[in-house]
């Protein structure tokens, strides 16, 4: 029994790698809340305004702030895997992105947002050299209101 005893315990036992890793995990999570924290970002917001926004900043927001349905990430830079997990994170609940001025994405990063998030009702890119209309126009869905000048707001 004491062998058998020990093969059940070695079976549910970490491997160094895994404990090194979840250690890891753990204190990126930890990072993520204290910067929230220092952003001044409020677990809890249902609206989200962050200038100069980075990937790591969004990512902490799309981990740790499960009821954002406004999202105003202005003058950042952001790159189009950030822009795919956020249309997966928030898939169900955004209703507005402003992305007014911000760079490092292109189209292909606005088709995944407006692909994913299914209630998405305003997205702001004014300012953003990267994209043009006319390279998603056919993926903006009915409801959706692209905006990509201050004189489209109107």
């Amino acid at each position: 029994m004491h062998a058998a005893a020990t093969h059940s315990l070695a079976e549910g036992a970490l491997s160094s790698s895994d404990s090194v890793q979840r250690y890891n995990r753990f204190h990126e999570w930890i990072g993520e809340r204290r910067l929230l924290r220092e952003l001044g970002i409020n677990q809890r917001d249902k609206r989200i305004s962050l200038a100069g926004a980075h990937n790591k900043a969004v990512l902490a927001i799309l981990r740790h702030c499960p009821d954002v349905n406004e999202l105003a990430l202005t003058q950042g830079t952001l790159d189009n895997d950030v822009l795919l997990l956020l249309g997966v994170r928030c898939k169900a609940r955004l209703i507005s992105l402003d992305l007014t001025g911000s760079r490092g994405f292109d189209a292909e990063g606005i088709k995944h947002v407006l692909a994913e998030c299914l209630h998405l009702q305003k997205l702001v890119l004014t300012e953003c050299e990267d994209v043009s209309g006319a390279d998603y126009a056919d993926e903006v869905p009915e409801g959706c209101t692209v905006v990509l000048a201050e004189s489209d707001a109107r």
